[in-house]
């Protein structure tokens, strides 16, 4: 498994960044996006970047503009002057852990590592870092992130996770973030989630899987809400966890066609 989450040898296909800074986040984002022609996201940490929402103040500038874009899914939103635009689908990839009750936030304690390099050969972005919280904890996770070429529907993400002492107790929540933003609800189940535009009526439906391991040992999730996973376990120094998820999508192209592309999964 290591070998998966090891960028391509020939440095001409990766482009990379290290360290964070908050100053040049939002362009580190961008400049790391990564699609498949029908799903497009922008490349922000799935942890430790807090949350995210729309603020009355339009000026406001987020250190982490998370964003997931599905080909086509247009509407008219309230501006002037009136400008078709894409409307942004649920945040997908964020993972919310918490250390003794604790969050873990880039903006608290010390990253002592951080990396991100888009892959370009083999399609996906790989992360590592290292971070040690007010508490003295240190935390390293490795992370691989892709939109599959083989079905444009389909996404995929796997995180390692490992703690340097014992008897931590953590959580991992995981869940579609803002999902819906800007939409009418359609259907909400505990895997499945459709929503529609308010103006072009266009559809957008989202379903996916997620799994803990602890070593040979799957973690039972609790689901609080409609596509929303929780585990909780202690601590072992060095004892990797490791979690991934896998969501498709579905947009109708126009009101009363069938959605496309179709999902396998």
């Amino acid at each position: 498994m290591r070998d998966v989450l090891e960028a391509t040898q020939d440095s001409g296909w990766v482009l990379s960044h290290e360290g964070y800074n908050v100053l040049t986040e939002s362009a580190v984002e961008s400049r790391l996006a990564f699609g498949n022609g029908f799903l497009g996201m922008r490349a922000a940490r799935s942890v430790s970047r807090g949350p995210t929402w729309v603020s009355w103040m339009g000026y406001s500038r987020w250190a982490s503009w998370p964003r997931c874009y599905v080909a086509g899914l247009f509407d008219m939103p309230n501006t002037e002057p009136p400008v078709p635009a894409l409307v942004p689908v649920a945040d997908w990839s964020r993972v919310r852990i918490l250390l003794d009750g604790e969050p873990l936030l880039a903006r608290e304690g010390e990253v002592l590592l951080g990396t991100r390099k888009l892959d370009m050969r083999r399609g996906m972005l790989l992360s590592a870092w290292t971070h040690r919280t007010p508490a003295g904890i240190t935390a390293t996770g490795h992370e691989l992130r892709l939109l599959s070429l083989a079905d444009r529907a389909a996404g995929l993400q796997f995180l390692q996770l490992s703690l340097d002492r014992d008897g931590v107790d953590v959580r991992l929540e995981a869940s579609f973030a803002m999902a819906g933003l800007g939409m009418e609800p359609v259907r909400l189940e505990q895997d499945l989630g459709a929503w529609r535009t308010e103006g072009t009526r266009k559809g957008v439906a989202m379903t996916g899987t997620a799994t803990l391991r602890l070593g040979d040992d799957a973690l039972a999730a609790d689901r609080p809400f409609s596509l929303q996973w929780a585990w909780r376990w202690r601590s072992v120094a060095g004892q990797v966890a490791e979690f991934d998820r896998a969501p498709c999508w579905a947009r109708t192209r126009r009101p009363g066609t069938r959605a496309g592309p179709p999902a396998t999964c």
